[in-house]
């Protein structure tokens, strides 16, 4: 599988300074679900119109799976190496459901 353009995760959150699990990991850059409680959801919605059709189409960028292994196999090579390497918790799920429904 090939993609233009890669979503970025893991991440860090935007509650670092007081969240325990600062390091988080979403497989897609989107949600199948549309909860509507959700806060992704409404984070997602907003910015231009472009960002926010392609949020309501689900249009989806996956993370390069490559990047992601490395990420864990070679610590250094990657912004989370010491956090990685203290073998912490990451966060699963920050921004989509770990089983999204867009792999159906």
């Amino acid at each position: 599988m090939s993609n233009e353009k890669w979503y970025q995760s893991p991440r860090w959150t935007a509650e670092i300074a007081d969240c325990s699990m600062p390091m988080t990991f979403d497989q897609y850059s989107n949600c199948g679900f549309s909860c509507v409680y959700c806060f992704a959801a409404y984070q997602r919605g907003l910015g231009d119109e472009e960002r926010r059709a392609k949020y309501q189409a689900h249009e989806a960028y996956w993370v390069n799976v490559e990047k992601v292994k490395r990420t864990f196999t070679k610590p250094e090579s990657s912004q989370f190496g010491t956090y990685v390497a203290a073998r912490k918790t990451m966060q699963w799920g920050g921004m989509s459901d770990p089983v999204c429904t867009l792999e159906t």
